[in-house]
């Protein structure tokens, strides 16, 4: 084989990679889930402001900078129709159980303290367990805080090896 022919295998090669990559239809699914539920929030009756956690490219310090709020807060925070905490979470379906410690944490801790607070991943899913909530807390506030704890996404299990050495 010779140099000609080994350089125009490898560029009929690179050719048919490029052709294959397609790029991403949906770069964030997010995005779509967050409008669609504040838009309904609002609609309910909801007083809820979108919070920007993350950090952000200073020009002038010459790096990133970390937010105004601290590591674990939710996507949206306000209150409900009657005047309740609410904190709310966003994540894509995919992503649904990829929830920080720190998150997982913070939103348990508004639950515990009484507030709605929750992780979304679907307009429906949320209509749902909102109504689910606010139908427990008027007859039993205990059951409607384990209802929303209920609904946090599971701790993640560190798949660390551990050794017995005795």
């Amino acid at each position: 084989m010779s140099v000609r022919d080994a350089l125009e295998a490898y560029s009929q090669r690179m050719i048919a990679d490029t052709k294959k990559k397609k790029s991403k239809k949906n770069k964030k699914p997010e995005f779509e889930v967050v409008k669609a539920c504040m838009l309904e929030l609002d609609s309910l009756g909801f007083s809820m402001d979108k919070v920007e956690a993350k950090a952000v490219f200073s020009h002038k310090a010459g790096m990133y900078l970390s937010g105004p709020v601290v590591a674990g807060f939710p996507d949206a925070c306000g209150c409900t129709p009657t005047g309740i905490g609410c904190f709310i979470e966003f994540k894509s379906w995919a992503r649904k159980t990829m929830v920080s410690d720190g998150q997982r944490k913070f939103l348990r801790t508004k639950i515990l303290k009484g507030c709605f607070a929750l992780v979304v991943y679907d307009l429906d899913q949320m209509k749902k367990d909102y109504y689910k909530w606010n139908e427990l807390y008027v007859i039993d506030k205990e059951k409607a805080v384990a209802y929303l704890l209920n609904l946090l996404p599971p701790e993640k299990v560190s798949r660390g090896v551990e050794f017995d050495l005795f």
